[in-house]
């Protein structure tokens, strides 16, 4: 066999090799990341590209998300990708596609698990009021303006309507004190609880 030596900046990754979360970012035209790189920093980014109204790759990117739903296995991937996306678009900032457009180009399995997503949240959201844990104001998340951070802060954390937030680490919170796990997405498992 006659062998070609090839750049990182050579896109090597052809789809049945790729992983579900380099599947999503490569969908979503986010950057080659050379080397190893974790799925939830590839589902974060996949998120933040797609959703971009400037030259994102929405459609192209929830196609594939539900293309690999089929996948009991990229199941796990694409709930978080999902789930950033929906935290991303909570903040409802001008220069990312809102809710209704994400939700008009969801997949019929794509769509189940973005219910499930809200309503996880949502049993979060009540649980924390309920019990008196507090919720700080979303303001200053929002003024983040530094790019790395405010991907990391925006995916993690998702602006309530009446302008406060919640975020992962009131999601452990919710599952330490008995509240049932998202499906596949066990956070408190995750955290060492």
């Amino acid at each position: 066999m006659n062998w070609k030596a090839v750049s990182w900046h050579t896109p090597t990754l052809s789809w049945p090799r790729a992983t579900p979360a380099r599947r999503l970012l490569m969908a979503a035209r986010g950057p080659r990341l050379p080397g190893e790189a974790a799925d939830a920093e590839l589902c974060r980014l996949a998120a933040v590209h797609a959703a971009r109204r400037a030259g994102g790759r929405l459609g192209d990117t929830l196609a594939v998300a539900e293309k690999l739903l089929a996948d009991p296995a990229a199941h796990p991937v694409v709930l978080t990708f999902l789930e950033n996306l929906q935290h991303l678009v909570s903040h409802d900032d001008a220069a990312f596609t809102g809710e209704r457009g994400v939700v008009a180009g969801l997949g019929q399995r794509s769509a189940a698990a973005w219910s499930a997503l809200h309503a996880y949240w949502r049993a979060v959201e009540v649980w924390c009021r309920r019990t008196g844990v507090p919720l700080d104001s979303a303001a200053d998340l929002l003024a983040v303006r530094n790019d790395r951070m405010r991907t990391l802060l925006w995916t993690t954390n998702r602006t309530l309507p009446a302008g406060r937030r919640i975020g992962h680490s009131h999601a452990v919170r919710y599952e330490r004190a008995g509240g049932p796990p998202l499906a596949g997405q066990p956070r408190a498992a995750a955290a060492g609880g």
